[in-house]
């Protein structure tokens, strides 16, 4: 079986207009508190529960992610991205392990079945936070 790396991935994304219009205080401390909010185990259990649906192997995905990620034993990386659309705040926890090639085949499907949406407010203003888990082919 082939090493993967299977990643939560959520972001939210601060509009170009709205961005604009704030000023540098303003801005940083609503992309902190977006970054502060990507930690939702709730948000994860969705796309957890999203992603028995598939019924893969054993369950042995959901059971991974929910004992080593879940629990703390994981990589992080946060950050915020300028894009053309507005700022992206974004959060990835991934963990490494072995699967069988045809779950690494299913990722697009992966994606697309656990993609979940969810409104936070932050100083007045409404935003989407989305989630979903990746699982792609290491070397």
């Amino acid at each position: 079986m082939p090493r993967a790396r299977l990643t939560w991935y959520a972001e939210a994304m601060i509009p170009i207009k709205l961005y604009e219009k704030l000023d540098v205080n303003k801005r940083k401390k609503i992309a902190h508190e977006l970054e502060r909010r990507l930690i939702d185990k709730g948000l994860a259990k969705s796309c957890i529960d999203k992603l028995k649906k598939l019924k893969l192997v054993g369950e042995w995905l959901i059971e991974l992610w929910y004992f080593e990620i879940l629990e703390g034993r994981k990589d992080v990386a946060t950050g915020h991205t300028m894009e053309k659309s507005g700022l992206n705040v974004w959060r990835a926890e991934w963990i490494y392990t072995a699967v069988p090639i045809t779950v690494i085949e299913m990722d697009n499907e992966i994606v697309k079945v656990t993609r979940t949406k969810k409104m936070v407010e932050v100083d007045n203003l409404k935003f989407y936070i989305e989630a979903y888990f990746t699982i792609t082919e290491e070397d």
